[in-house]
């Protein structure tokens, strides 16, 4: 079995968490109600290929993508400590 780098491990993990974040939270809905909080576009529209905590917890990612939570971004973009876009970077 091939085991996969440290690093490799954390930005796939980083991926998953910026695309696939909002919607795995639990819901009080019942069994085949229309989720309406469900929003495709909310996270990265293309690879994420690096990133770098800041010491706030803010991240800074790069990569191939012009779209991050909503906001504008063509291969750079910066997270709030919550997942968020950071509109002011």
């Amino acid at each position: 079995m091939k085991k996969i780098p440290p690093l490799r491990s954390i930005l796939l993990a980083a991926c998953l968490v910026l695309q696939l974040g909002p919607y795995c939270s639990r819901s009080a809905s019942a069994p085949g109600d229309v989720d309406l909080s469900f929003d495709a576009g909310s996270g990265v529209n293309g690879p994420v290929t690096t990133f770098v905590q800041q010491p706030d917890g803010r991240m800074i990612i790069g990569g191939s993508f012009t779209t991050v939570r909503g906001l504008a971004r063509r291969g750079i973009a910066r997270l709030n400590a919550d997942g968020s876009g950071d509109s002011s970077f």
